[in-house]
């Protein structure tokens, strides 16, 4: 039921977007919620019984059902990747939340975008949430982001490794990528790529 909330709040967010100009504002790897941002409301998801041959009984059981979990997930990356482009953190803060409160719901989908989404941001902001997860099943998307072209991508990538130093499992799959992360750390032109990397590999040594 807290998801059902989220996505009328996102919908919300997701119209308000197409109804004003994207804010300004700097591009950036890492998504800067404000501190203490309230989280999202609670509400429910419309009703539609499918015209007036139904009855109240069927209306209360469709209300009590969500949707099915591909489209919740569908709908909320698609609100929280228009945040990131609009640069709305209303919308990024609110998904966020939901990411890290249900993170296997959402890991493969956020898996997938830090991948191959063609923006950018979209994938840095993809790959600094799964580092938030600490989930040691990203270690080998974390590898193979360190060589994506985008240094925002890269440094949350290098991030993630030593986030995943945090627990036995993860720092055992994480150090994989130790030799990877000590070659960023030599050759990486940006600066705060470059030091994430080093960062990284002391956590993991």
């Amino acid at each position: 039921m807290v998801f059902a909330g989220l996505v009328l709040v996102g919908v919300a967010i997701a119209l308000g977007l197409a109804l004003r100009e994207p804010p300004g504002g700097r591009s950036a790897g890492v998504a800067n919620a404000p501190a203490g941002a309230p989280g999202p409301r609670r509400v429910d998801f419309p009703v539609n019984v499918g015209g007036s041959t139904s009855s109240p009984a069927d209306a209360g059981r469709i209300a009590e059902a969500p949707p099915p979990v591909e489209k919740q997930v569908e709908t909320l990356m698609g609100i929280w990747r228009g945040g990131i482009v609009a640069r709305d953190p209303d919308a990024v803060v609110a998904a966020d939340g939901a990411f890290v409160h249900e993170p296997q719901k959402f890991r493969p989908a956020l898996m997938t975008s830090a991948q191959t989404d063609p923006d950018d941001r979209v994938r840095a902001f993809s790959t600094r949430v799964l580092g938030k997860l600490k989930d040691p099943a990203c270690a080998a998307v974390f590898q193979k982001l360190l060589a994506d072209r985008s240094e925002y991508v890269r440094m949350n990538a290098a991030w993630g490794l030593g986030e995943l130093a945090n627990t036995p499992e993860g720092r055992a799959v994480a150090k994989h990528a130790l030799p990877a992360l000590q070659r960023l750390a030599k050759t990486e032109s940006a600066k705060d790529t470059r030091d994430a990397a080093s960062l990284a590999a002391r956590r993991l040594m």
